[in-house]
């Protein structure tokens, strides 16, 4: 007994049986596609988190370099401060008269504004102070270095 099929407008209309058989197929290859756009769009995410993670690691490591530098900045600057100041300067002028010498032995160097680090400060010793004074250069009137010196005028 051969059955036929009734055709509605496009539609075919296929007997129970073979309808069911496709219908199972039809669901097999919907689960296998759409298990199929399930895994695709995981692997996406994934990807997009891994590069969002790589992101935050890079800024993470620059953040790391920034901190160790600030480290190395406070060590040289702790290192420095703990480097007692020199005790005789030599104030070089902006080309205009003698030097000034300055000392950090005497009683005044606490209010005398020159300091190791001024650029035109540079650390000098006993004898080349000595020397400035007695080549022309001048006193500080704060920190009195010729006092200092037992060089009187």
């Amino acid at each position: 007994m051969a059955q036929s099929t009734a055709r509605t407008g496009d539609l075919v209309r296929l007997p129970r049986r073979h309808g069911d058989q496709i219908r199972r197929k039809l669901e097999h290859v919907t689960d296998q596609s759409l298990r199929l756009h399930e895994l695709t769009l995981q692997l996406g995410q994934l990807e997009f988190l891994a590069r969002v993670q790589e992101q935050q690691l890079a800024q993470t490591r620059r953040w790391i370099t920034a901190k160790q530098n600030e480290i190395s900045s406070e060590e040289h600057r702790a290192a420095r401060a703990a480097q007692p100041p020199p005790e005789w300067l030599i104030q070089t002028g902006i080309g205009i008269g003698p030097p000034t010498v300055h000392t950090s032995l005497t009683d005044g160097a606490d209010q005398c504004w020159a300091r190791a680090g001024n650029e035109r400060c540079r650390p000098a010793t006993q004898e080349q102070a000595r020397q400035a004074l007695t080549d022309g250069g001048r006193a500080c009137e704060t920190c009195r270095p010729d006092t200092a010196l037992g060089i009187l005028d």
